[in-house]
């Protein structure tokens, strides 16, 4: 997944034999594709079984529809004449997972967007004096903000009577409670995509081992398709939830200290202020455990990535799982499956023609040659697309914003030797270093598991991830540490010179991390 994803190659075309030039209407048209449908997939369904499901659904109950069960949940889709999403997922994969990367996809950026407008309004009524209860409430109302919306974006949506995305959810727009309407479902799969607008792959490893979720990202890269398709890495919204957790931890220690050098200088209780450091102390390792999953999110994101390549290479139609042959062709409640192998077998046959196998061939280079293009760039390199960046950067800055305000509008003098218009401005001056240390943290969260995944060829995997640790300890301190030496005192000229280093350091690190896409902008 890149921030600006390549056009993807169209498939070979099929078999001329399946694109002869006939009325929709025609009579001898419907009985030819009756025929050649009976045991294969069709591309056409009937309108009354064409459903989707508004995507709040999907995401409802932190994703319980995405965890197999027995409900029959059917009536939760409705008929609908065209798809906007068609999500292409598998089952073994977690719905944590699933729905997480779905939230980051879908609500991650409105989230970003109206945690800015929160903090934008929180910061006039300070100013304004008219905010009860002061930093605290403008600190928390940012954070909540970012949370409700992150979390309940599409049901605000619709409380808001504005358009609510319909997708496609196979669970719940294929009947589970009538086997002839499930039958019918499975079947017309092909026609669920010919209805779907965008086709969103919730990659794993095992998505291109699955014989479905190969299929489907066929059959949208067509020829004559055009649809664009986005692949959404599990374990990198995983990465990305975790360094935002982690920055999280880091500020709420910053508050922590801001309110001690607060009560220092204004005589606040003592016992305050052991509060906030037992606060600190629980924090602390809190946040260690966050940079350990960060790096081992990372490694094993980028640990998958690396053997992708070469398992689309190597790709075989024939070694591909599916559940009916898994399971026997028997569900739990000992009915009869249908085979979806021999359903699609004849499908590729239809589409590609041949004797024999040459079918399944066929698809074979089709997927090796064309399909594995498509993925390795919309995959790219495994770095994130910017404005997810931006999305993870954004919350804990803004937190800390309105407590830099408070103590500029108290003036509070630190360590003297300022003048009375700078007692007001060199807290917000300051503040810069809490964005840029933000942006310096999500670099290395992204970056530094590449050298834990080299690191763990040569030494144990839990030795890898502490020296990653050590590693972005003193990078951090490098990069952070010339602004505290420029605080003692504040002045305007001392700050001058560590934002003009921090600033260049960022530059040359994103310019250097999305080179790509930069150039691919340009050349557009």
């Amino acid at each position: 997944m890149v921030p600006w994803r390549p056009q993807a190659p169209a498939l070979p075309p099929p078999s001329s034999s399946d694109c002869e030039d006939e009325s929709p209407e025609s009579p001898e048209r419907e009985r030819r594709v009756s025929r050649r449908t009976s045991g294969s997939l069709p591309s056409e369904l009937p309108a009354e079984l064409i459903r989707g499901v508004p995507l709040e659904v999907c995401l409802q109950w932190w994703g319980t529809h995405w965890a197999p069960n027995d409900r029959d949940d059917y009536g939760l889709s409705q008929r609908s004449d065209s798809i906007d999403f068609f999500l292409s997922h598998d089952w073994k994969t977690s719905r944590w997972s699933k729905t997480l990367a779905l939230l980051m996809f879908f609500n991650g950026v409105p989230a970003g967007l109206a945690t800015v407008c929160a903090s934008i309004l929180s910061f006039w009524l300070l100013l304004e004096h008219a905010l009860p209860g002061g930093w605290p409430t403008a600190s928390i109302s940012t954070y909540c903000t970012f949370l409700m919306v992150f979390c309940f974006w599409q049901r605000i949506r619709r409380l808001l009577c504005c358009y609510v995305p319909t997708v496609f959810l196979d669970r719940l727009c294929i009947a589970q409670h009538d086997l002839e309407l499930k039958r019918q479902g499975i079947l017309g799969l092909a026609g669920f995509l010919g209805k779907s607008r965008q086709l969103v792959i919730l990659w794993t490893p095992r998505t291109f081992s699955r014989l479905w979720c190969t299929f489907e990202l066929a059959q949208f890269l067509g020829p004559g398709s055009g649809r664009p398709v986005t692949i959404v890495p599990v374990a990198m919204m995983q990465l990305l939830m975790s360094v935002f957790i982690a920055n999280g931890c880091l500020w709420a220690m910053f508050h922590v200290w801001l309110y001690i050098e607060e009560s220092d200088l204004m005589g606040l209780n003592s016992s305050m202020i052991w509060i906030v450091l037992l606060a600190s102390a629980f924090l602390a390792p809190v946040l260690i455990f966050c940079w350990v999953v960060q790096v081992s999110f990372g490694m094993q994101h980028l640990r998958d990535l690396s053997e992708l390549d070469f398992q689309m290479q190597k790709f075989s139609i024939r070694n591909s799982e599916c559940a009916c042959c898994t399971f026997g062709h028997v569900d739990p409640a000992g009915n009869p499956m249908l085979c979806d192998r021999s359903l699609v077998y004849t499908t590729l046959r239809r589409w590609y023609g041949g004797d024999g196998e040459d079918h399944l061939d066929r698809f074979d280079a089709a997927v090796r040659e064309h399909v594995r293009v498509s993925v390795m760039e919309g995959l790219g390199s495994g770095i994130p697309p910017v404005r997810f960046i931006l999305v993870v950067a954004v919350v804990s800055p803004l937190g800390l914003l309105p407590q830099y305000l408070h103590m500029g509008l108290n003036g509070l003098q630190a360590h003297g030797g300022v003048s009375e218009d700078w007692k007001f401005w060199q807290w917000l001056v300051f503040y810069l270093h809490v964005p840029f240390v933000t942006l310096f943290l999500c670099w290395l969260g992204v970056n530094a598991p590449r050298v834990g995944l080299a690191l763990s060829l040569k030494v144990r995997k839990w030795k890898a991830v502490v020296l990653v640790l050590v590693m972005k300890s003193t990078l951090l301190g490098f990069f952070w540490m010339p602004s505290f030496f420029a605080s003692f005192p504040k002045t305007p000229l001392s700050y001058a010179g560590v934002f003009t280093y921090m600033f260049g350091v960022l530059l040359g690190l994103y310019s250097w991390q999305y080179r790509s896409a930069f150039a691919n902008a340009i050349r557009c």
